[in-house]
């Protein structure tokens, strides 16, 4: 079935490219091919001074996937979090996804940075990353 936010379909033999572009970029990540999923885990460091973030990407939901935050337990009145506790990384009526998308370049290290963003809101209140109001159901 082919979501509005892409020009092709989504194609299941686009996983292995998925799954070798993490693998070479972020070696500590691991992942694994189950039916027609990527599911990915591994740890991310936004910065010197900041804990290792242990994150799980699943792929798809479409368009970018879902990372959800295993470890440390993040605030529970974060912003850009949807209702399951998943990370918001940008609004999906202003991201175009396409088939040559790797989540590699793009949602990983969207996720290093919604961290760095994260930690600067925990010291003040105040998130100083990108944002665009959020509508509709399932977004906080």
């Amino acid at each position: 079935m082919a979501n509005n936010l892409y020009s092709k379909p989504f194609s299941a033999n686009r996983l292995p490219t998925q799954k070798a572009a993490i693998q070479r970029f972020f070696p500590g990540f691991r992942c694994r091919i189950k039916g027609q999923k990527l599911i990915c885990g591994g740890s991310l460091t936004p910065s010197i001074n900041s804990p290792a973030y242990s994150v799980r990407l699943e792929y798809p939901p479409l368009p970018y996937g879902r990372i959800s935050v295993i470890s440390p337990k993040l605030h529970p009145r974060a912003p850009h979090l949807y209702r399951n506790g998943s990370l918001c990384l940008v609004h999906p009526q202003i991201f175009r996804a396409h088939e040559g998308l790797l989540l590699a370049k793009t949602v990983l290290p969207w996720t290093a940075l919604w961290f760095y963003f994260y930690e600067g809101w925990l010291e003040t209140g105040i998130w100083y990353g990108p944002e665009a109001p959020h509508i509709g159901p399932g977004q906080s």
